[in-house]
């Protein structure tokens, strides 16, 4: 073999000079299943950012906003918080003022949702 390599994929020799080369041998492969890949465990999840800012810190970056002229797309990465938080905060003062800026809890009010007279009726058949 003067000047000639081996083609490995088709066993026959290609111009060009060079020793053969192998084909590295890997494992047998796994089967393959319907699965995706395995996930680790779930990151944890960041505060909101809605709970990090007072009432008042809210209304002072809202009017920073407004003073600014900046679009929201723009200003919202300046002071750390989503776009999308900006105009809620914006339509909440809006709607019910400087109130309306206050943390409120979210969901489901606690507290059962049945009758009294329900309630009472399963805890006697219990």
């Amino acid at each position: 073999m003067s000047d000639e390599s081996w083609n490995h994929l088709e066993g026959r020799p290609v111009p060009g000079g060079g020793p053969p080369t192998e084909e590295p041998t890997h494992g047998p492969r796994p089967p393959l299943s319907g699965r995706g890949p395995r996930r680790g465990p779930a990151l944890p999840r960041l505060p909101s950012t809605e709970t990090c800012f007072t009432r008042e810190q809210r209304l002072l970056i809202l009017d920073t906003w407004r003073r600014s002229g900046l679009p929201a797309g723009d200003f919202a990465p300046l002071v750390g918080v989503p776009r999308h938080t900006l105009y809620a905060w914006q339509e909440a003062f809006s709607r019910e003022g400087p109130g309306g800026l206050v943390d409120r809890p979210k969901g489901a009010p606690p507290g059962s949702r049945l009758p009294d007279l329900t309630r009472r009726t399963i805890l006697m058949l219990k």
